[in-house]
């Protein structure tokens, strides 16, 4: 099967006030998910960590991107199957298949309110769980082999709906320049263990407004991006201010972005720090709606706050070490850093 038969592309023609608007989405040969139309744009892929390449196992982190039928939403969804569990891989294509078409269909029906969101968003991590009931039911499987994280987010262009349980990570650009982590990292008592989808009682909604980019990702990669809680998860912004700040015209300067940052995480030097899969998505504002005080970086502040909570030289080493090549091949462009 040649190159142009594994692509697949769509184009819908949308009527929104008598104006004709396309939205174009399209799946490139690496599985990457792209689409562009009505003010918004977004990229997301997920690559396999060489841990699991080592014992020939897949990727157990999934994504799912769509645009709604009218163009006015963007749903998406990220998830990541608990590697010791029989059924990760399942689980996380289960919740992240689930969530995704349940918030559509509401958006698409109409039912998808400011004042709805709340429920409906609740109903999508319902339904997810249920759905992996079903199959470890079935399957005759305990559950808990089917244990996944899951994140699921509904964005209009301005407002961000999310529903999140997990330690994958949301991370939210304003128009006002600021940035951070908006979710909670789910960690059990030891760093390695977590809250996966079936503790109900660690659900998390979340709401946002004013928004201009957000960043889904699973913690394999976000570990790079944002620091533990103990250190405030500060943002490191430079990994990702190229996904978040650039001005995207077409599908092509979408889909140019995308595979930078997807060259970018599965090089070897990057891949010296992260041995666990990777998710990363971006979702966007464009045109003028992407209107927004430029965010800044201050990187000397922030070698002053890696001094700060580095327990010694050692450690600190260790981090000065991690972030240099973190910068190699990284995307960039240039913004109001100090």
């Amino acid at each position: 099967m040649n190159k142009r038969q594994r692509k697949k592309k769509n184009k819908k023609t949308l009527k929104n006030n008598y104006v004709t608007i396309p939205i174009w989405t399209e799946t490139t040969e690496e599985k990457i998910q792209l689409g562009y139309g009505r003010n918004k744009m977004f990229f997301g892929f997920s690559q396999v960590g060489r841990s699991h390449q080592y014992y020939r196992e897949n990727c157990q982190d999934k994504v799912a991107i769509s645009f709604s039928d009218s163009g006015e939403f963007v749903v998406a969804a990220i998830s990541d199957g608990v590697g010791s569990c029989s059924c990760a891989e399942m689980g996380a294509e289960i919740v992240v298949r689930e969530a995704v078409s349940f918030v559509l269909n509401k958006v698409n029906k109409g039912e998808f309110t400011k004042e709805t969101a709340k429920g409906i968003i609740k109903g999508a991590l319902e339904i997810a769980l249920v759905a992996i009931e079903k199959a470890s039911t079935q399957n005759e499987v305990d559950i808990n082999e089917y244990s996944a994280t899951l994140t699921i987010i509904a964005f209009n262009g301005n407002e961000l709906f999310a529903g999140h349980v997990g330690d994958d990570g949301l991370i939210l650009l304003n128009q006002k320049g600021q940035y951070g982590l908006l979710s909670t990292r789910h960690k059990g008592k030891s760093k390695s263990s977590v809250y996966p989808i079936q503790c109900k009682d660690m659900w998390e909604y979340i709401y946002a407004g004013e928004v201009v980019a957000l960043v889904l990702a699973t913690d394999g990669v976000l570990d790079t991006i944002v620091t533990s809680p103990d250190e405030n998860n500060r943002v490191f912004f430079p990994i990702i201010e190229k996904a978040v700040c650039s001005n995207n015209d077409s599908i092509h300067e979408v889909k140019a972005l995308a595979e930078e940052y997807y060259a970018y995480f599965i090089n070897d030097d990057y891949r010296t720090v992260v041995s666990d899969d990777i998710t990363f998505a971006v979702i966007s504002s464009t045109g003028k709606e992407s209107q927004r005080i430029p965010p800044s970086f201050d990187y000397h502040e922030w070698k002053v706050q890696n001094e700060y909570y580095a327990h010694d030289k050692t450690a600190l080493r260790e981090i000065e070490r991690n972030e240099e090549i973190l910068l190699k091949n990284l995307p960039s462009i240039s913004v109001n850093n100090n």
